[in-house]
């Protein structure tokens, strides 16, 4: 089946030359890699210079919110565009609600966000933005690209998860697919909570290890 946004401009379809070649596999691990790094290095540099402050947060939203907060935050954030729930995760485990249940929580809610995107793509699907953002993105030509796969690689890579989840209901992409694709969130939030907590407390480690010397 074949995916279409919808637009005939030529100068669009010249332009999504261009973006497919950004979006190419290759491309797509280069950029994930280098968001994994970043992300190490925000970390740490909050985890240097604004330990008690993020820490005195984390309490205050897991005595109000809890595990609940996480999930419920989670599924919002992700099923809506150009947001990211990376904080919850940190404050989540920050504020001692452990680390495994942080992670089944956040990963079962990112999964579940994927449902809720397509969801409201099919209610809004024909709506200007979601036009434009389609545009934006080529997401059609990026579900024609890698058919069954486009929402695993959006899943886990930095294109727009839930752009990619909201097209897929506005074009009609059948909801068992973009389940299965969803499910590869569980491996980006491991990944992504795990270098947080360790950037965000690494300081703390070599600290200890230097005082035991």
């Amino acid at each position: 089946m074949r995916y279409r946004s919808g637009t005939s401009n030529p100068t669009v379809w010249w332009m999504a030359s261009a973006e497919m070649d950004a979006l190419a596999i290759p491309q797509l691990i280069r950029r994930l890699i280098g968001g994994l790094v970043g992300l190490l290095l925000i970390a740490l540099i909050a985890g240097i210079t604004l330990k008690t402050p993020i820490e005195s947060l984390s309490d205050a939203f897991v005595s109000s919110l809890g595990l609940a907060g996480v999930f419920v935050g989670v599924v919002v954030l992700d099923a809506l565009p150009f947001t990211t729930h990376e904080p919850l995760l940190l404050m989540g485990v920050q504020g001692g609600l452990g680390f495994w249940p942080v992670f089944w929580a956040a990963g079962t809610a990112s999964v579940l966000s994927g449902i809720v995107g397509w969801g409201l793509g099919r209610l809004v699907g024909r709506s200007p933005f979601v036009r434009r953002m389609m545009h934006r993105y080529q997401i059609d030509r990026f579900l024609n690209r890698y058919g069954v796969w486009a929402v695993a690689l959006a899943a886990t890579t930095p294109f727009p998860f839930a752009a990619c989840t909201w097209s897929c209901g506005a074009v009609g992409v059948p909801p068992g697919q973009v389940v299965f694709g969803s499910l590869f969130r569980y491996l980006k939030v491991l990944f992504y909570q795990t270098l947080l907590v360790v950037g965000f407390n690494l300081n703390d480690v070599v600290d200890a290890l230097s005082g035991g010397i």
